[in-house]
């Protein structure tokens, strides 16, 4: 008896290896596929970088109080149902923090790490999905803050990379219309029209390389990615009926199998 549960252990370990090298080979043979992005609606200074009043506090990149109105639009998605598809006209709501200071890379490049959360919610509820059936896409990245110095744009970059041959999460997604079974998202924010002079970057020390970037607002757009192995976007949520379905199926299954193990037990 001893020597079954063994073999079977063993048995077990084996199939849990394969289906972990083969999740793994479809993870490095993944292609990056855009699924969801969004532009202001109208265009506006909605966006606001501010440096911190107390001393070593951070940095913040924010939208303005309440959050400002945007066309966002989903895309590569199959089976996305049909009011989900085209523009979905949303609030976004973006909270950044700076982690440590500005600096100069390089000659005339500015750069800043910041973690960013950035939340779509749909004007009305849909008639599909789960929860509020508002949350359109809630973003979690983490990346850098890049522009030329002096420039009137400026990007929160945070895109996907690959690490080993395999994707490397920088953006964490949810929502309450997609399923995200892999992570390893990547997002790019792009802003532009920098108020009243542009991206302008002060060191610390006269000639150092770290130091602080100007207060300014700008107007945004963003695009959201993802790793494929499929070649389109993350599935949909299924509907609660469909849930229902598969929970019948999976009680009728586990019913099956205790009345087959007590019939055993009988004999």
């Amino acid at each position: 008896m001893r020597q079954g549960k063994t073999s079977q252990r063993h048995s077990f370990f084996l199939i849990a290896a394969a289906v972990g090298a083969m999740a793994c080979g479809a993870l490095a043979h993944a292609a990056t596929v855009t699924f969801a992005q969004f532009q202001q609606n109208p265009a506006s200074q909605g966006f606001v970088y501010a440096n911190p009043s107390v001393a070593g506090a951070p940095a913040t990149f924010n939208t303005v109080s309440g959050g400002i109105p945007v066309a966002f639009e989903f895309s590569n998605i199959a089976g996305l149902p049909t009011d989900l598809q085209g523009v979905q006209n949303a609030t976004l709501t973006m909270t950044s923090q700076s982690i440590g200071t500005a600096s100069q890379p390089a000659a005339g490049l500015d750069e800043a790490a910041f973690r960013t959360t950035l939340t779509f919610t749909r004007d009305a509820a849909a008639a599909e999905g789960s929860g509020s059936r508002t949350n359109l896409l809630t973003v979690i990245q983490t990346g850098d803050l890049i522009g030329l110095d002096g420039g009137s744009t400026v990007s929160l970059q945070a895109p996907l990379r690959t690490v080993g041959g395999l994707p490397v999460t920088s953006a964490n997604y949810t929502s309450d219309f997609l399923a995200f079974p892999i992570s390893a998202g990547g997002a790019i924010e792009s802003f532009s029209s920098l108020n009243p002079s542009g991206l302008v970057f002060t060191p610390t020390v006269t000639g150092g390389s770290s130091g602080t970037l100007a207060n300014f607002t700008a107007a945004g757009t963003g695009t959201f990615d993802i790793a494929s192995t499929t070649g389109s976007g993350p599935p949909v949520v299924p509907e609660p009926a469909t849930l229902g379905i598969v929970g019948v199926g999976i009680l009728a299954l586990l019913l099956r199998r205790r009345a087959g193990s007590s019939l055993a037990r009988s004999l």
